[in-house]
């Protein structure tokens, strides 16, 4: 049997004692450490957090309090903790049981936090899905945007899912309208005898003229006829277009 002080975490965790004094654990303790093992080790982890330094090893934190090794350690993890709760049928956050990824209270709390978290990458003009520098005038980065065009591919090609999609979505716009708000983002007034604020109707002007400037362009690729508009988001092509 090793000693005292060389005896190993697994070899602890065995034999039902504490990994950093070694004390016996009782039967009513659930942790694998002692309370003092653990609120000391609680102290030390905020103290490296305050000096900029990463909780786990003492280099230098770059994100969350940890250093480059920790943080992918740390977000494997938790990606793995998220995904076994949700297989079960539980709470991604504070694993309670319910019936989507996250209970009321928590999907309450996680919107404001990812609300908190947008707003300030969109002013740094960052991804909003992975804080690397977004594409100039949009919301994400080259690659979380190739890969939310693929995912949404990938959900055209199941009709439920898509369906039950629209239906929330309608019940949503629906609610909006109702409560008085903009039925395309439910954050402002629309405008005089509209049901859209000023924002979204600007935003699907533009969405509309990008359409009829690709449906145009793939007409007249079809007829074999000189494309005047070569790219398909250029504004000058677009009026270029529309004169053809």
């Amino acid at each position: 049997m090793p000693t005292r002080r060389n005896q190993t975490y697994a070899e602890c965790v065995a034999e039902g004692r504490c990994p950093g004094c070694h004390r016996l654990l009782g039967p009513e303790e659930e942790f694998k450490s002692c309370d003092a093992c653990r609120n000391r080790a609680k102290q030390s982890r905020l103290a490296r957090a305050k000096r900029g330094l990463c909780k786990s090893c003492s280099n230098k934190a770059i994100r969350a309090n940890y250093c480059s090794e920790h943080l992918k350690n740390a977000c494997q993890y938790g990606k793995k903790r998220r995904e076994q709760r949700r297989d079960a049928g539980r709470c991604q956050r504070c694993n309670v049981p319910a019936s989507k990824s996250y209970c009321e209270d928590c999907a309450a709390k996680q919107a404001v936090v990812f609300a908190r978290r947008r707003t300030k990458l969109l002013a740094s003009g960052r991804c909003t899905a992975c804080a690397e520098p977004a594409i100039p005038k949009r919301t994400l980065c080259p690659s979380c945007a190739e890969r939310w065009a693929t995912k949404s591919r990938e959900r055209e090609q199941h009709p439920a899912r898509r369906q039950e999609q629209r239906t929330r979505a309608a019940q949503r716009k629906v609610a909006w309208v109702a409560d008085g708000l903009c039925g395309g983002c439910g954050q402002r007034a629309p405008l005089p005898g509209r049901k859209r604020c000023g924002v979204c109707a600007e935003r699907s002007r533009i969405a509309h003229s990008i359409r009829m400037l690709r449906k145009r362009t793939q007409y007249l690729l079809a007829e074999n006829k000189r494309n005047p508009a070569h790219s398909a988001l250029d504004p000058s092509a677009l009026r270029k277009l529309r004169k053809v």
